[in-house]
Protein backbone atom coordinates (compact mmCIF):
# COMPACT_ATOMS: atom_id res chain seq x y z
CA UNK A 1 0.00 0.00 0.00
CA UNK A 2 1.37 3.43 -0.77
CA UNK A 3 0.46 6.88 -1.23
CA UNK A 4 -0.26 6.27 -5.03
CA UNK A 5 2.19 3.83 -5.25
CA UNK A 6 4.55 6.63 -4.93
CA UNK A 7 8.23 7.40 -2.37
CA UNK A 8 7.17 10.42 -0.44
CA UNK A 9 9.23 12.25 2.38
CA UNK A 10 7.91 14.02 5.62
CA UNK A 11 8.86 17.23 7.54
CA UNK A 12 7.00 16.89 10.87
CA UNK A 13 6.65 20.22 12.78
CA UNK A 14 6.30 19.19 15.92
CA UNK A 15 7.54 22.45 17.49
CA UNK A 16 4.74 23.62 19.41
CA UNK A 17 3.59 20.16 21.19
CA UNK A 18 4.70 20.07 24.67
CA UNK A 19 3.20 17.20 25.81
CA UNK A 20 0.40 14.21 24.70
CA UNK A 21 -1.43 11.55 26.64
CA UNK A 22 -0.42 8.04 26.32
CA UNK A 23 -3.39 7.39 23.64
CA UNK A 24 -1.92 9.93 21.59
CA UNK A 25 1.73 8.57 21.60
CA UNK A 26 0.18 5.09 20.41
CA UNK A 27 -1.75 6.38 17.29
CA UNK A 28 1.28 8.36 16.72
CA UNK A 29 3.35 5.06 16.79
CA UNK A 30 1.09 3.21 15.02
CA UNK A 31 1.13 5.53 12.46
CA UNK A 32 4.95 6.35 12.48
CA UNK A 33 4.98 1.96 12.09
CA UNK A 34 2.61 2.05 8.65
CA UNK A 35 4.33 4.88 7.12
CA UNK A 36 7.62 2.15 5.59
CA UNK A 37 5.07 0.07 3.95
CA UNK A 38 2.97 3.43 2.59
CA UNK A 39 6.58 4.74 0.63
CA UNK A 40 8.19 6.95 3.23
CA UNK A 41 11.70 7.35 2.44
CA UNK A 42 12.88 10.16 4.18
CA UNK A 43 11.78 11.65 7.30
CA UNK A 44 12.47 15.02 9.53
CA UNK A 45 11.23 16.53 13.06
CA UNK A 46 11.26 20.04 14.10
CA UNK A 47 11.23 20.53 17.45
CA UNK A 48 11.54 22.90 20.15
CA UNK A 49 13.16 21.51 23.42
CA UNK A 50 14.65 17.80 24.74
CA UNK A 51 10.92 17.19 26.16
CA UNK A 52 8.99 16.08 23.41
CA UNK A 53 11.33 14.10 22.01
CA UNK A 54 12.65 12.34 25.16
CA UNK A 55 8.88 11.75 25.46
CA UNK A 56 8.58 10.47 21.83
CA UNK A 57 11.99 8.06 22.56
CA UNK A 58 10.01 6.99 25.59
CA UNK A 59 7.11 6.32 24.18
CA UNK A 60 8.04 4.90 20.73
CA UNK A 61 11.21 3.05 21.12
CA UNK A 62 10.95 1.99 17.61
CA UNK A 63 12.38 5.41 16.76
CA UNK A 64 15.65 4.43 18.08
CA UNK A 65 15.53 2.40 15.17
CA UNK A 66 14.91 4.29 12.11
CA UNK A 67 16.41 6.48 9.69
CA UNK A 68 15.34 10.02 10.67
CA UNK A 69 16.98 13.46 12.37
CA UNK A 70 15.72 15.79 14.75
CA UNK A 71 15.99 19.41 14.10
CA UNK A 72 15.35 22.72 15.62
CA UNK A 73 15.75 25.10 12.53
CA UNK A 74 12.70 24.00 10.04
CA UNK A 75 14.74 25.43 7.06
CA UNK A 76 17.99 22.92 8.18
CA UNK A 77 15.39 20.24 8.25
CA UNK A 78 13.91 21.02 5.12
CA UNK A 79 17.78 21.55 3.37
CA UNK A 80 18.26 18.28 4.39
CA UNK A 81 14.94 16.09 3.74
CA UNK A 82 15.25 17.20 0.51
CA UNK A 83 19.13 15.96 -0.09
CA UNK A 84 18.34 12.91 1.68
CA UNK A 85 14.83 12.02 -0.22
CA UNK A 86 16.77 12.73 -3.92
CA UNK A 87 19.37 10.26 -2.72
CA UNK A 88 17.32 7.38 -1.05
CA UNK A 89 15.04 8.21 -4.61
CA UNK A 90 17.95 7.58 -6.24
CA UNK A 91 18.53 4.27 -5.09
CA UNK A 92 15.42 3.37 -4.54
CA UNK A 93 13.85 0.55 -6.65
CA UNK A 94 10.70 1.06 -8.93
Amino acid sequence: MGLNMKPFALLADISQVEGATPEAFDIVKHIINRLPEMGLIAKAYVYKGPVIRGMKFQRIPELKHMDYLFFTNIDEASLWLSSEYKQKLSTHPD
